[in-house]
């Protein structure tokens, strides 16, 4: 990872201290996306939640390599100013677009396709966020949400939706807060 990515994530992690309104991933759980970006070779991810970038830069700092690009969604206008300073900080703004508001009504007028879903915002209506999303994820897609251990009961519907899926296979990855990953059957 390039030094100055280093360097911000370190200082965001440092921040977060001072802040208790940022939900920012654990680290072993941003360095598993950091990874799995990699390995799989995504190209085009969607992040639904940035609060300050700090995934994001995660996400971000591995689709340099595979050649990828983030959309990446935020409601507070103060935090997409923190993000786009520190993914700007990072060197990786020009592989970012970040799109300000509701994610229910920015995700009907997204494109896709997408090969890589992180789920970090409100967790009540993220079924909905996904029902709407997956048919712009490509077959060999994958779809990760946090808070799974800490959030049982907000994400039960998903949770649920997604491990049944006719479609999909799901497991729990116990990183962080706890990852649920999900794949798109080709």
């Amino acid at each position: 990872m390039d030094e100055q990515v280093v360097k911000v994530l370190r200082e965001l992690e440092e921040f977060r201290k001072k802040r208790d309104d940022l939900y920012n991933l654990p680290r072993e759980a941003a360095r598993f996306l950091h990874i799995l970006v990699k390995a799989a070779g995504i190209k085009n991810a969607l992040e639904v939640g940035t609060s300050n970038g700090y995934s994001g830069i995660w996400i971000v700092s591995a689709l340099k390599e595979t050649g990828g690009h983030l959309a990446t969604i935020e409601i507070s206008k103060e935090k997409v100013a923190m993000a786009q300073k520190n993914f700007e900080s990072a060197g990786l703004s020009t592989l970012v677009e970040i799109l300000n508001g509701e994610a229910e009504k920015i995700l009907p007028g997204l494109q896709g396709p997408f090969d890589l879903v992180f789920f970090d915002a409100d967790k009540q209506p993220q079924l909905g966020y996904l029902q709407e999303i997956y048919p712009r994820i490509v077959p060999g897609g994958v779809i990760v949400s946090d808070n799974v251990h800490t959030h049982p009961q907000e994400l039960a519907n998903y949770l649920s939706y997604v491990r049944r899926h006719p479609e999909m296979d799901s497991i729990t990855v116990p990183l962080g807060n706890g990852l649920e990953l999900s794949y798109k059957r080709r």
